[in-house]
């Protein structure tokens, strides 16, 4: 149980650092993401 909680924890850090990258995108696809 506790080694897939922190698999979990890894896998939300990984969609934060994507998140990260997409921000530093320009502000159109920014609003792609809002639709």
């Amino acid at each position: 149980m506790t080694s897939g909680n922190i698999e979990r924890e890894e896998d939300e850090k990984g969609e934060q650092q994507t998140t990260g990258v997409e921000s530093k995108k320009p502000q159109e696809e920014s609003r792609f993401l809002s639709f």
